[in-house]
This record gives structure tokens, C-alpha cells and sequence, in this order.
């Protein structure tokens, strides 16, 4: 297995595993990136809700470490957050 770790962006990308980005590593309701999610980057395709996420936890964990007062004040659903919280036991 080849298991390349960034400190400085807090990225895994793991090569053997069809999940190639965790992100953030350490924390509960991390974003699980997708070789079919990389290929939803390529020119002429829509970004899906897995990429939107990415993108919005990544922007609030930069503003955490720019204006944190700010950032304690947002909170960042995931779009499976409704199936979630409508899933009957």
C-alpha cells in the first residue's frame, strides 16, 4: 500500500484504494474523495455533493486558523445529513 501523508494541508492519499482523500484525517465526518469524484474535476463535468463539501470544510479549516472567531460561528451540514436524521430505526 503507498500512503502519502501532507501535514501542511492535513491530506491522505492513499494509491491502492478506490478512496484516495480523507480529509480532514482525524475528525469525525470526514469527506471520503473518490477516483469517481476526481474524475468529476476533468473539463465538461459537475461537481457533486462529495467535492462541494470537500471544498467547504477545506475553506471553514483555513478560516479556523485566519479568523477563528468567525469560524466557531459556522457549521458545515453534509448533504446526507437529511437521510440521516430521517433514517427510521
Amino acid at each position: 500500500m503507498s500512503v502519502v501523508y501532507t501535514p501542511a494541508s492535513h491530506t491522505i492519499l492513499n494509491l491502492s484504494l478506490d478512496r484516495i482523500l480523507i480529509y480532514p484525517p482525524t475528525r469525525i465526518g470526514a469527506v471520503n474523495i473518490t477516483y469517481a469524484d476526481l474524475k468529476r474535476l476533468d473539463s465538461g463535468e459537475f461537481l457533486n455533493d462529495t467535492l462541494i463539501e470537500f471544498g467547504l470544510k477545506l475553506w471553514l479549516n483555513e478560516l479556523r486558523v485566519e479568523k477563528p472567531e468567525l469560524a466557531d460561528q459556522i457549521h458545515v451540514f453534509s448533504s446526507f445529513f437529511y437521510t440521516q436524521l430521517n433514517h427510521k430505526k
